[in-house]
């Protein structure tokens, strides 16, 4: 089989859209699949490039990735990814489309829908209604929902959900006539060859003596960040040892907004706010901290969450992380609502708990193994084999 990935971008800012593509593109070429992925050169949303070659193939994990340069960034059109697309996309046996809203999406499925060649888009959760529903999106984006996104996604073979509850939220609000699938992001834990160097994050930042709470991913409103302030601030209350480390990008000049939050809630001095990580600190970093927080308003899966239990670290979830109904039904975490009592209590419980921590990284590495790369490209393959069998595969609805 031969199968093409398509992406806005491979930028390591652009968080867990860059991690899900590179494993499906891994877990599929340890099955045998030919992968090409087709992006661009941009590092979005600055306004920089990626170093690197454009237009040719970068060969590395056994698949094949090809760049190209953007002329107009706020869409990222590319007009060489349209020329490659119209030239060879018939060559493939299927094309996956990663997101909505880019020059990328529109590009890959109106030359598959042309050409034939089933394709299947991924929605990175823009549709969950705590997003889509909000007055200043809808009126940007309402006339080219209806022009472009929705006639592509309801033509598409299959839309891609990567939880069942990404796929109830979608569904209660909207209707397409595509089948959907739901397909797990691949989440790897630290490589063997690459030992973990325990101590020397805490070590860096003064952090020795105190108990971490960790919040790991872009700073961003919607990961609810002025909830797990205030929750940390009245842990600290019971808990006097308590650091928050904020760790991530700030795509769009929002750690403004956070370091004021922290100011009101009297934290400033136990919050550090520690930046994009690389990706060979992440591990070292995850090691080095007692819980992993995440209280987002909207989460359509929560990568960092299963980073989290493969390092054997505790986590506390909101119950709009889209995982949280698996996470707590295996017993792999906490969930508590968007509150910030709830969110404290459950911060401050753990911290005085080493059992209860004990016991929940265990049944959280469990629950992390089910996301190994190589299983879940067996399980994409599955999901690919299983659409091409259909005879009619285009905007084909599912019961």
């Amino acid at each position: 089989m031969r199968v093409l990935h398509v992406m806005p971008c491979m930028a390591p800012r652009y968080g867990g859209p860059v991690v899900a593509a590179r494993g499906y593109c891994r877990g599929l070429a340890a099955q045998g699949v030919e992968v090409d992925l087709f992006t661009t050169s941009v590092d979005y949303p600055s306004v920089r490039d990626l170093p690197g070659p454009t237009g040719e193939p970068i060969v590395a994990d056994r698949y094949t990735t090809w760049r190209f340069p953007v002329v107009f960034r706020p869409y990222l059109v590319a007009p060489a990814l349209w020329r490659k697309l119209a030239k060879t996309i018939r060559s493939y046996d299927i094309v996956h489309i990663h997101g909505l809203y880019r020059f990328h999406a529109m590009a890959a499925s109106w030359h598959a829908r042309r050409s034939g060649v089933p394709y299947i888009q991924r929605l990175y959760g823009s549709l969950d209604p705590e997003l889509h529903g909000k007055a200043e999106r809808r009126r940007a984006k309402h006339l080219y929902e209806r022009l472009v996104e929705f006639p592509s996604l309801n033509r598409a073979a299959a839309i891609h959900y990567t939880s069942e509850d990404e796929r109830r939220l979608v569904e209660e609000s909207l209707s397409f006539d595509a089948r959907s699938i739901i397909v797990p992001v691949p989440v790897e834990g630290g490589r063997a060859d690459e030992p973990l160097a325990r101590g020397v994050f805490r070590s860096k930042h003064g952090l020795t003596d105190r108990k971490i709470v960790l919040h790991f991913g872009r700073l961003t409103r919607k990961k609810g960040l002025d909830i797990l302030i205030e929750a940390c601030a009245e842990a600290a209350r019971e808990q006097p040892d308590i650091a928050l480390v904020l760790a991530g990008p700030d795509n769009e000049g929002f750690e403004r907004v956070v370091r004021g939050w922290v100011e009101k809630a009297g934290i400033a001095y136990r919050t550090l706010f520690a930046g994009m990580i690389e990706p060979e600190q992440k591990w070292n970093l995850l090691c080095d901290a007692d819980v992993f927080a995440l209280t987002s308003y909207s989460e359509n899966f929560g990568i960092a969450v299963v980073e989290a239990m493969a390092a054997n670290l505790p986590v506390v979830i909101s119950d709009r992380v889209n995982i949280a109904t698996e996470v707590e039904a295996a017993g792999a975490g906490v969930v508590v609502p968007c509150e910030a009592g709830a969110t404290a209590r459950a911060l401050a419980g753990l911290l005085r708990a080493p059992r209860k921590v004990r016991d929940l990284a265990r049944a959280g590495a469990a629950f992390a193994n089910k996301f190994k790369v190589e299983q879940i490209g067996r399980t994409l393959l599955d999901r690919y084999t299983e659409l091409l069998a259909q005879p009619t595969t285009l905007g084909q609805r599912t019961g």
